[in-house]
């Protein structure tokens, strides 16, 4: 009788490889069990129990079959690192390997890729992952994600200050200019002043249009001391007037630090009235619907 017990290694939530599982004392007999009870979830990778396994469970899997090194990258990096909702279900995690490893591999539901090109990666829960920078143009570059979404995580990574204008042309610089296109216009739209879609079409609005005054673009506002009031999204100085784009993705759910982002968005309007500014508020919704009818309001409130 056996006397092997399926070893908890940290961060890969009750899944092991065949060579983890030898190294904890397994023998052949013992992965064979596993398997004829449904324990194997693909090739040289195992789990302690059964059931459906969770999304995070199987790129676990994914990584460990990939084998030592393998990095993931794509589309699912991306909803890995919080920059994505979700992703078309179909589309197959992606391993980056170096180039010693062999060729193109395919699994049930995954794939793994050689590259001489290995990307700087983060560990995320046990998870190797690629850059948030590197995954957006590899997600890019293999059309994993929509146009849109893609130049919407392009302005968001900048903004949030978790890659540069810099690190993403040298992303680009080396898979090439193929689909990366919306990553360009992000980058370009960031350029411009703008931190999301919204904001940019915001902006190129108020420019367009000769009865505006000039509009400062997430200026940084401070007291005469020097003290922060903060960065709206768009600022008419001589009138005292601040346009805030709220949206629903940006406003909703929890900063990392636990902080209620809808919460800290009334929280800074607020400050921003404290000082005698004005905020006008508009929705995404109504900047694509009935933009003139919001320029119209907009113009009678700062004149």
């Amino acid at each position: 009788m056996t006397t092997f017990v399926f070893p908890d290694i940290p961060g890969q939530m009750g899944l092991a490889s065949t060579r983890q599982l030898l190294k904890a004392g397994a023998s052949e007999w013992d992965l064979t069990q596993l398997a004829l009870r449904g324990q194997r979830v693909v090739r040289a990778v195992y789990r302690s129990g059964t059931g459906q396994l969770t999304p995070r469970q199987l790129l676990i899997a994914g990584s460990l079959w990939a084998g030592d090194h393998a990095v993931l990258t794509g589309g699912h990096a991306l909803v890995v690192h919080g920059l994505l909702d979700d992703l078309d279900p179909l589309a197959r995690p992606r391993y980056l390997v170096p180039p010693q490893h062999r060729a193109r591999r395919n699994a049930v539901g995954m794939v793994s890729e050689r590259t001489r090109n290995m990307p700087r990666h983060q560990l995320v829960e046990g998870l190797r992952v690629a850059r948030p920078d590197r995954a957006l143009v590899d997600a890019a570059v293999r059309r994993e994600v929509t146009d849109s979404r893609l130049k919407m995580i392009t302005m968001t990574l900048l903004q949030r200050r978790r890659t540069t204008l810099e690190r993403l042309a040298d992303e680009i610089g080396v898979h090439g200019d193929a689909n990366t296109g919306p990553v360009q216009d992000g980058m370009l739209a960031f350029t411009a002043g703008a931190w999301s879609p919204p904001e940019e079409v915001l902006i190129n609005a108020i420019r367009a249009d000769g009865r505006f005054p000039t509009m400062d673009a997430n200026p940084v506002l401070e007291r005469t001391d020097g003290r922060f009031i903060g960065t709206p999204d768009g600022y008419f100085a001589d009138s005292g007037v601040i346009v805030q784009v709220h949206s629903k993705r940006f406003h909703t759910g929890e900063e990392p630090t636990g902080e209620d982002r809808f919460a800290r968005t009334l929280a800074r309007d607020t400050d921003y009235q404290a000082y005698g500014l004005v905020v006008v508020g508009v929705a995404p919704e109504t900047l694509d619907h009935d933009l003139p009818g919001f320029l119209s309001n907009l113009l009678l409130i700062i004149a």
